[in-house]
């Protein structure tokens, strides 16, 4: 069985984190999910270092363990096979 992950991403170097927002059975509704996640980032438009954490306020609310920092967020999809022992 596969699954789909949205994963989040933010941060460079020493401060890089990473983390799954959400899994779905379906590839369409991770696809969905991360269209709402990305919408947000661009309708805040430029991350600054005096902005970053009122975006990661509105992200929260649809990712409850979303980050953000000066780099901005990026949410991608990833694959993942399961196998049931």
């Amino acid at each position: 069985m596969k699954i789909y992950l949205v994963e989040g991403q933010t941060g460079e170097y020493d401060d890089y984190r990473s983390w799954i927002a959400k899994a779905f059975k379906r590839k369409s509704s991770a696809v969905a999910f991360k269209k709402k996640l990305d919408a947000f980032s661009e309708a805040f438009g430029d991350v600054t270092i005096q902005n970053y954490p009122d975006l990661e306020e509105l992200l929260r609310k649809v990712d409850t363990h979303g980050s953000v920092d000066y780099t901005g967020v990026t949410y991608d999809i990833v694959p993942l096979s399961v196998v049931m022992t």
